[in-house]
């Protein structure tokens, strides 16, 4: 990601997850800020340290990151997969230049 977006561990809430509750049904203040803070932390991908300091205070358990399991997935089966494919494809984005 981009350093715009990710922020140092000191930033992140300790507390998050402290009042989560996901079983308790319909919109809960805690519930949205914990969500909230685990989308903060999605963007970390490119700080693998950042992720392991936080998910200890919110009680994750440590898991591969999607880019870290997708490298392990042979090459025949995402091959095999896109011809079974169905959806439309669009052509990739051209990328773009932005002045700062």
């Amino acid at each position: 990601m981009s350093l715009f977006v990710q922020l140092p561990p000191a930033d992140y809430s300790r507390t998050a997850f402290d009042r989560f509750r996901p079983l308790r049904g319909g919109f809960d203040l805690d519930d949205a800020r914990a969500m909230i803070w685990m989308s903060q932390l999605a963007y970390e991908t490119d700080a693998p340290q950042t992720i392991a300091d936080i998910g200890p205070f919110w009680d994750f358990k440590p898991i591969d990151p999607v880019r870290v399991q997708a490298q392990h997935i042979a090459p025949a089966r995402l091959s095999a997969s896109a011809k079974t494919a169905s959806w439309p494809r669009s052509p990739a984005p051209t990328p773009r230049s932005i002045a700062i």
